[in-house]
């Protein structure tokens, strides 16, 4: 299946997929401050297993929206790649 884009109409759907990879950029620059900081937080407690059991979660709980943040940052340069290089089809 062949599919053709317009230059305006590709530009148009990059603008959008930009905009969602910067914030999916973002929010994963934040998580990794935020968690950054609850270590922090923790080093300077008196370190009470609550404070570090609440630390484990959080930690566990970013890493694994990191690598959906990861992962949707790869399709998103993929979309991005396909709208301005276009994908090669061998038949």
């Amino acid at each position: 299946m062949e599919i053709k884009l317009t230059a305006k109409d590709a530009d148009f759907i990059l603008k959008f997929i930009r905009t969602d990879l910067q914030r999916v950029c973002e929010t994963s620059a934040k998580i990794r401050g935020k968690q950054s900081e609850l270590e922090a937080m923790y080093e300077k407690s008196e370190k009470s297993d609550l404070i570090k059991h609440v630390l484990e979660m959080a930690k566990e709980a970013g890493e694994l929206v990191s690598e959906d943040m990861t992962e949707i940052r790869h399709d998103l340069e993929r979309c991005v790649e396909l709208l301005t290089v276009g994908s090669e089809v061998t038949e």
